[in-house]
């Protein structure tokens, strides 16, 4: 079987799985349409569908292989299809595209004047939904309608010169997007190749890559350049652990939605993105008022709207979600949480799928920090077993060194001591290998292999001794980026 054939018979697998039951009726009515009860495609698709491949030769008359591959080919594409039009009435850029797509067809059949009362009726959709790139589109077809016909605009109104207007004022609004989206990425990119700035030399780095990239490039009004604007500094303060610049981009990439509401429904990803990190600096900042409103704000965004959430958004909603209800329940002391179904989705593989390694290996070892931090061990190493598939596929190393300390920490409160000095001793040597300047952490490992390796209990003195280190330690500004992980301070408290 060639390489072509396998990967469309896979991707074909994958495609059917994803489909909820209403996709599978939708795509059962939307077959139909061929008026024909004996459709091969449609048979493969039941067979997939049931879990019965191995016998697909049974159910359908195949001649050859390549017979079997083209009607795969074809049962891809009429799911793509059947799929098209449920999500039409959910995305606005299909709608349009869709009447972008009409107008071509009428203007063929000479309908020049239909194709511009399509195209201005598409143009309306993309000015509501802020959807640049088509906009820009259907101006320049309407510009090329009216260079090649007498359509009499020009009698009744100042529609071409408004197009031509509309059309230079949107070049400019669609290039800064891409510039800002740009600078977006690579300030992403600069923080999964170097992760946290660790010294005042790589925080200057930092500043200076980010002037670099972002020189001739203005603010602007525009819904999605703004938020791409206030996206791209978050990750510059970010990098360089100034939370509270950090925050204050935060909040703006809130404040442009509340001050577009319509956009929360065309855009839940963005919307949900900037408010986990709303959460998250507000957390940081310990601001508590404002960690409430946003969580809040999060929780009953996504319990009204989950149901017409696409796959990419669940995902958002799945690892930022899950890491916020369990910090609620953490700082609010809810006395009868329902942990098991909030964590329910990560038992599901059709749920992570979507998920890539490194978001998986993160919200896994959130979910094993909070069963550390109840005092729930024996879920703590479950979740710990769990990542560990993922975690040499990891972009950001450092990550390796907390799931170390996690599960040292985890066998030292068992009285595991012999597997905690083992583990211990592995973090330190990993840690002077890899990030010599985490002191907080590698002090710490220290004196705890120190305790394991003589079997000596955990004493008041001994959490004196290590609240004394993190003391220390905490002076250097840049010791904030271990609380990301682990926060040590919670945890001795928790213990006293």
């Amino acid at each position: 079987m060639s390489k072509s054939n396998i990967k469309i018979q896979s991707k074909l697998r994958l495609l059917v799985q994803s489909l909820d039951k209403a996709e599978k009726r939708n795509f059962k009515i939307f077959a139909q349409r061929h008026q024909s009860k004996n459709l091969q495609f449609v048979k493969l698709f039941d067979c997939i569908a049931n879990h019965q491949e191995d016998k697909i030769y049974s159910y359908i008359t195949i001649r050859s292989r390549d017979t079997l591959h083209n009607l795969q080919r074809h049962l891809y594409q009429e799911i793509l299809k059947s799929l098209r039009l449920i999500q039409s009435k959910h995305l606005d850029d299909l709608r349009i595209r869709e009447h972008i797509d009409y107008a071509r067809i009428l203007y063929h059949k000479g309908f020049y004047k239909d194709a511009l009362k399509l195209l201005n009726k598409a143009y309306s959709l993309a000015e509501k939904s802020n959807i640049y790139i088509l906009k820009l589109e259907i101006l320049e077809f309407e510009k090329l309608i009216e260079s090649k016909h007498i359509t009499r605009t020009r009698t009744t109104s100042t529609r071409i010169e408004s197009s031509i207007q509309r059309s230079k004022e949107i070049v400019g609004l669609v290039t800064l997007k891409s510039d800002l989206l740009n600078v977006s990425l690579q300030a992403h990119g600069y923080y999964i190749r170097s992760g946290f700035c660790k010294n005042e030399s790589e925080k200057n780095q930092a500043e200076a890559f980010f002037k670099n990239i972002t020189q001739g490039i203005r603010q602007s009004s525009e819904f999605y350049n703004s938020v791409y604007w206030n996206m791209s500094h978050l990750w510059l303060h970010y990098c360089t652990l100034s939370f509270e610049e950090c925050h204050h981009y935060t909040r703006g990439w809130i404040r442009i939605f509340e001050d577009h509401p319509h956009m929360k429904n065309i855009e839940p990803d963005l919307y949900l993105r900037g408010l986990h990190y709303a959460m998250l600096t507000s957390r940081i900042l310990d601001k508590k008022e404002e960690l409430s409103k946003y969580y809040l704000t999060f929780d009953a965004f996504t319990k009204v709207k989950s149901s017409s959430f696409g796959a990419i958004t669940r995902s958002f909603e799945l690892i930022y979600g899950i890491p916020a209800r369990l910090d609620y329940i953490q700082r609010t002391n809810d006395p009868a949480p329902d942990i098991d179904s909030m964590i329910a989705p990560l038992h599901s593989s059709r749920s992570l799928k979507t998920l890539d390694p490194q978001r998986r290996v993160s919200l896994f070892y959130k979910v094993a920090l909070f069963f550390f931090m109840q005092k729930d061990y024996h879920n703590t190493l479950i979740w710990i077993d769990r990542l560990y598939s993922d975690l040499q596929k990891v972009l950001r190393k450092e990550m390796t060194i907390y799931v170390r300390l996690l599960q040292a920490l985890t066998n030292f409160m068992i009285s595991r001591l012999d597997m905690a000095s083992l583990l211990f001793s592995k973090l330190i040597t990993q840690i002077e290998e890899e990030d010599p300047s985490n002191k907080m952490t590698l002090d710490i490992a220290k004196y705890l292999v120190n305790i394991a390796t003589q079997k000596l209990t955990l004493e008041e003195s001994h959490m004196s001794a290590m609240s004394s280190i993190v003391e220390k330690r905490k002076r250097d500004r840049f010791a904030i980026r271990v609380q990301l992980y682990f926060d040590f301070e919670k945890w001795l408290q928790s213990l006293g």
